[in-house]
């Protein structure tokens, strides 16, 4: 998986779209797509890090951690990382996942708009005060693809997480 140039090479990259039917919402879709599955992935590690097995694990992540705000959740993946000694390994989690976060939430409360000088503009409304962020190109197709690499990591920090129990993954014997 290669960093990408810009947002147009990425989604065509993707998609096979060329760079003039990039329409507004391609990026919103995409990025909003990909936050669900990494807000998903983060549930489970948080879960997994206080459940007694797998079935208590998948509770968890759909009933209590899909319920807190994704700064607790954030904190709460720094702390375990911390506390794992697990820092060194995933240091781009805690640091990129804010980023993610508001992107998402400007992209899933507003509308993207391409600039004259190629760049792109989130304009939302929040209690009645406009709010413009302004991005390039390339830093939307990098946090796009952080979005996927991301995952990637929460998934290989599951997988490191997980206990090495025999009954984990097989609770209803007990």
């Amino acid at each position: 998986m290669r960093e990408p140039r810009d947002l147009d090479t990425y989604v065509k990259g993707l998609n096979d779209v060329g760079a003039h039917d990039l329409a507004m919402h391609s990026l919103r879709a995409l990025v909003l797509e990909r936050f669900v599955a990494l807000d998903a992935a983060l549930n489970d590690v948080l879960a997994l890090s206080f459940a007694r097995d797998q079935q208590a694990a998948d509770t968890l992540s759909e009933e209590v951690f899909a319920r807190l705000s994704m700064t607790d959740r954030i904190s709460m993946l720094t702390r375990l990382l911390d506390e794992r000694d697990l820092t060194d390994r995933w240091p781009f989690l805690p640091r990129v996942l804010p980023r993610l976060r508001d992107l998402r939430n400007q992209l899933a409360h507003g509308f993207v708009q391409r600039l004259a000088d190629g760049q792109f503009e989130v304009v939302t409304v929040n209690r009645g005060r406009v709010k413009r962020f302004t991005y390039t190109s390339r830093e939307l197709a990098w946090l796009a693809w952080q979005a996927q690499v991301l995952w990637s990591e929460l998934r290989s920090l599951w997988a490191a997480l997980v206990p090495d129990v025999d009954d984990w993954f097989d609770s209803e014997g007990t």
